[in-house]
């Protein structure tokens, strides 16, 4: 046993076996240095190393006191009896926390928030939050909330209620503003015990808000929506709602391919229909409505390459039905004072196979006359001819075409 009235110096170490005590009386103090190598300046024990102050109370719900150090190294005993609802413990001291309306700041002493993280250039404000467990639990981040009126009380949310938010703020001028943010809410009626349907909402914000707008929705069926869906909801299963973009969805597909096999293709946007059943699939729709005076256009087509082999602005393929019809183009126009179920504006249109054609036909060219008659030459070209002596009345040569079958 070590015992000093007053002060002593070590240079090195302090090693206390068991068993071994060092009691200073007041006013004691030791003082640990390193040697000249660098070497020593520790306490070392086989068990625990008892600080005690008589004047603290130990009443089973307030820690006593913490050591502490100040900015010279030495070490001192902090009364922790006062701090009462600011910081408590359990009798076993399993659960320690801080009194309702307290906030702690780590590297900011002067917190507004209940708890906050700071840092600086010196260390950065990172939060980890770690699981080591031979299962699949992972580490986790959880939001409650209930519309009870205490802390510790239930009370059933309601659609709308946001449970959870994730939200960064950025400094600009006088102040932090909401820049960005990710909400989890309710999504409907909680009729059922322990059922409560959700979404999740972005919001982000341009250079011209203030406050952030939704950007996309994932609701509680898994419809997803994108743009905003403040006063409604995702009909589909992707729905892409805006009133500020020209275009609506921009898709490129850059990948390097080779081969001339419908599999060696590369498509910017590729849909399938598959489903059994009586109804129709389609691969793809296009609708085109509004108000405004200019041209209505379900579907554009562009192919622009220089070198490429075919340049085709829109293709279609109906293969392998059988028992029924394939159409690889359809088209219906109806409601209008002209109707075009297809319209070439310019270039050929050649059709390798049979044409055939249900209704009135009518050719029109430089040559076209009354009673004239649709005349082929050597090449398969066809002009309107007048028949030979018929004048230019057509009289019976006149002839209106009904049904066209294996070409001109």
């Amino acid at each position: 046993k070590l015992k000093v009235n007053g002060s002593t110096k070590v240079a090195g170490d302090i090693d206390l076996p068991y068993g071994g005590n060092i009691t200073l009386s007041d006013g004691g103090n030791i003082t640990l240095s390193q040697d000249y190598l660098g070497f020593g300046g520790n306490i070392t024990a086989p068990g625990d190393i008892t600080f005690s102050l008589d004047t603290v109370s130990n009443n089973a719900t307030s820690p006593v006191a913490m050591v502490v150090s100040n900015n010279s190294g030495s070490l001192k005993l902090m009364d922790m009896s006062a701090m009462g609802g600011h910081w408590q413990s359990n009798q076993s001291g399993d659960n320690i926390y801080v009194g309702n309306g307290k906030k702690i700041g780590i590297g900011l002493p002067n917190t507004t928030e209940k708890f906050e993280i700071a840092g600086d250039d010196n260390f950065e404000s990172i939060m980890k939050i770690s699981q080591y467990s031979n299962d699949v639990q992972p580490p986790t981040i959880r939001f409650t909330k209930s519309r009870g009126s205490s802390i510790g009380t239930g009370g059933n949310v309601i659609d709308g209620d946001i449970l959870g938010s994730i939200e960064s703020r950025g400094f600009l001028n006088q102040g932090y503003n909401s820049r960005a943010m990710i909400n989890f809410e309710v999504d409907g009626t909680t009729s059922q015990v322990s059922k409560i349907p959700s979404r999740i909402s972005f919001y982000t914000a341009d250079n011209s808000q203030h406050t952030p707008s939704e950007r996309l929705r994932i609701t509680s069926d898994g419809k997803v929506g994108i743009g905003d869906f403040s006063q409604s909801s995702p009909q589909f299963a992707l729905d892409i709602n805006t009133s500020t973009e020209k275009r609506g969805i921009y898709v490129v597909n850059s990948t390097p391919s080779n081969g001339s096999s419908t599999g060696d293709a590369k498509f910017g946007i590729y849909a399938g229909a598959s489903g059994s059943g009586t109804a129709h699939n389609y691969g793809g729709a296009f609708d085109a409505f509004g108000s405004g005076n200019g041209d209505m256009v379900g579907v554009s087509g562009y192919a622009g390459g220089a070198n490429s082999a075919h340049n085709i602005g829109v293709e279609g393929n109906a293969i392998a039905n059988t028992s029924g019809i394939n159409y690889g183009v359809f088209g219906r126009a109806q409601d209008g004072g002209t109707n075009w179920a297809g319209y070439f504006a310019s270039g050929n249109v050649k059709i390798e196979n049979n044409l055939e054609i249900d209704g009135n036909i009518k050719i029109t060219g430089s040559t076209h006359s009354n009673g004239a008659v649709l005349t082929s030459d050597g090449n398969g070209n066809a002009t309107w001819q007048q028949p030979a002596g018929s004048g230019t009345s057509g009289g019976s040569n006149s002839k209106t075409f009904n049904y066209l079958s294996d070409g001109f």
